[in-house]
């Protein structure tokens, strides 16, 4: 016949038994959730300077002239590439693409021009004259802003600024 210390230590084995049952299940639900957090923190990172990127359609006015240009502004710490801006005109039909190969951190115009469609870029802060952002005409903006990033993600901007993850490969 068991005795006491029998019944107590066969009773604190099976609490023991079931106390690590808990503990196991409780450690694999704070995996799955570090492990979820951890997924969430890599996507917002890998977003973070894709997300920097953008272009307008643009206005610079001086005493002399008024241009229409695109500024394409790149407001993270690292150049993307091979960027490439789709953007109809005043009036609504699509213009040359503007392409660059490199886009350094900064805010850049490129105006338009006969001879071949788009100037340089040049920084914003030194374009001559005023630079007005058009932002009340249905047609005239940017229709499709496509790039890639310093992690080789290629990514494209929509006409409504949505930002995804193109299926075009990017840099090797």
């Amino acid at each position: 016949m068991p005795s006491v210390t029998d019944w107590i230590t066969a009773i604190t084995a099976i609490l023991a038994l079931v106390a690590a049952t808990v503990a196991g299940r409780t450690a694999g639900r704070l995996y799955r959730i570090e492990s979820d957090r951890d997924s969430a923190m890599a996507l917002r990172a890998e977003r973070e300077q894709a997300s920097g990127v953008n272009a307008w359609c643009v206005v610079t006015n001086t005493e002399a002239n008024r241009r229409d240009g695109l500024l394409v502004s790149n407001a993270s710490d690292s150049p993307v590439y091979d960027v490439e801006v789709i953007s109809c005109g005043p009036g609504g039909g699509q213009q040359f693409p503007l392409t660059l190969f490199v886009l350094p951190p900064g805010h850049y115009v490129a105006l338009e021009e006969a001879s071949f469609h788009w100037t340089f870029p040049q920084a914003a802060a030194d374009v001559d004259g005023s630079i007005r952002p058009v932002t009340k005409h249905k047609t005239w903006r940017v229709v499709r802003l496509s790039f890639t990033d310093a992690h080789g993600i290629a990514w494209v901007r929509d006409d409504h600024g949505r930002l995804s993850q193109s299926a075009m490969q990017g840099r090797a």
